[in-house]
């Protein structure tokens, strides 16, 4: 421990904000810490919980809207790190997963960014991802067949079947 002459008042003016800044910084340090362990508890806990919920197949629409809010609330796609892990994730993915995948996603999208009414949504099991879901005798396992649309032809165009018109104007309440 080092000794500290106070000959005047400046001296200690920069004595106590020093000791006062060190202090801050341990409570932060201490706080983040116990943050961090509390994060982790609690996403163990979750895990656990989630693991149990995908194996008796009892997901609630809570359920997919608190993964859905865990999602919003992490790092941005466009981060490096983040982007790597998603491709690696999505090219180890089976082809029926990743248009299942798509399919899903592209209906949660629907519905959040309002663009049509959630019983207009894509629905997996028409066209063009055509996902059918069968359970086994035991009623756990789900496997996932959907019918592969074959690229077109050179020359062939089909309609599009999705609405590609601007939003609905905003209206104010009356």
């Amino acid at each position: 421990m080092s000794t500290k002459h106070i000959t005047s008042g400046r001296s200690l003016k920069d004595y106590l904000s020093s000791v006062i800044n060190e202090s801050l910084k341990s409570k932060l340090q201490t706080q983040a810490l116990r943050e961090e362990e509390n994060q982790q508890l609690m996403s163990s806990d979750n895990d656990d919980e989630d693991t149990t919920a995908m194996k008796k197949g009892d997901i609630k629409a809570e359920d997919v809207i608190e993964k859905l809010n865990t999602i919003r609330s992490g790092k941005s796609f466009k981060d490096e790190e983040i982007s790597g892990k998603m491709q690696k994730y999505v090219t180890g993915l089976e082809q029926p997963e990743r248009v299942a995948l798509l399919a899903f996603l592209k209906a949660i999208a629907q519905i959040v960014t309002g663009e049509i009414e959630s019983q207009d949504v894509v629905d997996p099991s028409k066209p063009p991802a055509n996902i059918q879901m069968k359970k086994s005798s035991a009623g756990k396992t789900v496997t996932v067949k959907p019918t592969i649309v074959k690229a077109e032809k050179k020359g062939e165009k089909k309609p599009s079947s999705e609405d590609t018109s601007g939003p609905a104007p905003i209206q104010p309440k009356k």
